[in-house]
Parts: C-alpha cells; structure tokens; sequence
C-alpha cells in the first residue's frame, strides 16, 4: 500500500507539474494577444472585431495543417458523420459565443461586462452538477468565491447597462460555460481529438461562419472603407502577427483545457482577467485604486487556493482507487446526431 500511495503519489504530482506547463502557455499567450490586440486598437484605429476573428481563424486553419500534415506533431483521427456533425456544431457554439460576448459589449459597460464574464466558473460548475450529476466538495465551492470577488472588486466601475444587454450578457456566461466543457468533452471523452486536430476542424468552419457573419453585419463595408484610408504594409502585418499570436493561444486553451478540465480554465481565465488589467494600469499608465487592487489580491489569492484545493482532491482520488477521476462522454450527443441524421437521409431518399 504504501508502494502504491508513493506511485499515486508521484502521479499526481506529475501531472500537476504537466498542468502548470500547460496553464502558464495559455496564460502567457491569452496576456500576449489581449494586449497585442489593445495596441492595434489604440494604435491604428483598427476596430473590426469579426474580421480580426476571422484572421484568427484562418491563421489558426493553416498553422493546424501545417502542424499535422509537415511537422507531424499529431496524427488526424478519422470520424464519423455524427462526430462530424459533433464538430460542425462546437465550430456554431464557437462563433455564437464570440457574436453574443461582442454584442453584449456594445450594449453594456467593459466593467459590467467583466463582472458578469466572472460568474462563468459559476455557471460551470452548476452545468457539471445538473447534466452530469457531478458532485464537489464544499471546499471548491469555497474556493470560486475569493476569484468571483476579486475580479468584480477589480472591475468596479461604471456599471452602466440595460436589461437587453444584462440578459444579452447573462446568456453569454452561460454559453461561455458550456463551450469550455464541450472542449473539454471532445479531446478526454470518446473522442480524444488531440487539440491540433481539433482547431483543424473548428478553426475553418468558424471562418466560413465569421465571413458570412462579417457581411451581414456591415462590418465588411465599413472595413473595405477604412482600409482605403489607412491601408499600410505596417498594419498588415501586425494583424497578421495577430493572427500568429491567436494561433498559440487556441493550441495552448485546447492543451490546457484537455488537462485541467472546463471549470480550472474558467477560474484560470478570471485570474487571467485581473493580471491584464495588473498590466494595464503598469503599460498604459492607468491610475490604480485601492480597490481594484485588493481585488486583483483577493482574486490571485483565490486562484491560489481553488489550485490547491484541485490538487489535493485529485491526490484523495488517485490514492484511494488507483484511478483518474471518470471523464465525461460524448455519446448521448453523438446517439442524438446519428439518429437525426439517419431521418434526414431517409426523408431525402423516399
């Protein structure tokens, strides 16, 4: 037994040291592009946020191809129509998450925004509970509080909005949720899709709903027109260079979503939130208030505590049946596809 404690033991720890890999790549990643993007915002008046998804994306399609197909860093998995079609609908959760966080923007305050995006882990965690039965201690319960508090203590400010963009706002959350466990369902269920062969399939369907997205919205004509007037071999690049930066961020989101599980990426997420608005106030010269700080410690603090609350529950369970907590499954959504898809194709042949 106490072979087998010490072996459980290391495990555990080996997989937290993968973890920290992991999560600290995305985070320096997901930092790097959000002020990256800030700069080009600020910097050349570029504000068309559908089309520098879809660079994003695009960027994201070839860097995944090139990947799999010339570095060979992953091997494509064949699937069936109903994984395909498991797929084309996370490439729709995708895009609509993205449509419905810009929306909301327009119609709420950044700092109302922020406060709202905070209660995603909370949303989660109560998903996890009610369509997968999962339990969870008291203490990781706890534990979310301290990251919620921070990041609406550090968000603190003009809370203007109205009840179409709290609604518009709320749902947003919600859909957060629910595509970071999707993600999360599709590389560790039945599926197992390695996060490179994953954006290899989301990424393009994604461009291909954000052009037409792009289009519907004006946002094209008002590009076409902007561009006219401030084209520059500058800006090309740097949206370009953008789209790099989109492209790491994807691989390593996937990678650290695939380890850690879709709850850990949202507290992670909200501790990413309040470290960029650390650096704002140090780049950009905004003045700090003693509020905002605190809360960016009570959040950091929080953070701390949730990771330290992972690890020990992880080590209980390891060490007490020798396995991996269960992974969730994918196959009731692919039995509802298959079945779906087998009338469509009995109606179209009679």
């Amino acid at each position: 037994r106490r072979v087998h404690g010490e072996s459980s033991k290391n495990q555990v720890q080996n997989n937290m040291v993968h973890l920290l890999v992991s999560m600290s790549a995305w985070m320096a990643a997901n930092l790097s592009i959000t002020l990256y993007s800030k700069l080009i915002f600020s910097n050349y008046k570029f504000s068309f946020p559908i089309f520098i998804t879809f660079v994003h994306c695009v960027v994201s399609a070839l860097g995944a191809f090139f990947c799999i197909h010339v570095l060979q860093m992953a091997r494509p998995k064949q699937l069936s129509r109903p994984q395909k079609m498991a797929t084309i609908s996370f490439s729709f959760l995708y895009t609509l998450n993205i449509v419905v966080s810009n929306v909301s923007l327009k119609m709420v305050s950044v700092s109302f925004h922020q406060i709202m995006r905070s209660l995603v882990p909370v949303a989660t965690i109560f998903l996890y509970v009610a369509w997968w039965r999962r339990t969870y201690p008291l203490r990781t319960w706890l534990s979310i509080i301290p990251v919620v508090v921070g990041v609406i203590l550090t968000s603190a400010g003009d809370l203007n909005w109205t009840v179409v963009g709290f609604a518009t706002t709320f749902a947003g959350a919600w859909l957060s949720a629910i595509k970071g466990i999707v993600t999360n369902i599709v590389q560790v269920g039945d599926l197992k899709l390695h996060p490179l062969d994953l954006l290899s399939w989301m990424a393009p369907l994604a461009a291909v709903q954000l052009v037409v997205l792009c289009l519907y919205s004006g946002e094209w004509h008002a590009l076409r027109k902007f561009w006219a007037d401030n084209s520059s071999g500058e800006l090309m690049w740097a949206v370009l260079f953008n789209g790099v930066i989109a492209f790491c961020v994807n691989v390593t989101s996937f990678s650290a979503n695939r380890d850690s599980g879709a709850l850990a990426m949202t507290i992670a997420g909200n501790v990413k939130q309040v470290l960029t608005v650390l650096l704002s106030f140090v780049l950009f010269n905004i003045e700090a208030t003693s509020m905002n700080l605190f809360g960016i410690l009570v959040c950091l603090a929080g953070g701390a505590l949730y990771s330290w609350v992972e690890y020990d529950e992880k080590h209980k369970t390891v060490a007490s049946s020798g396995h991996p907590p269960p992974q969730h499954s994918i196959k009731p959504l692919l039995t509802e596809l298959e079945e779906g898809t087998n009338r469509i194709s009995n109606s179209i042949s009679n």
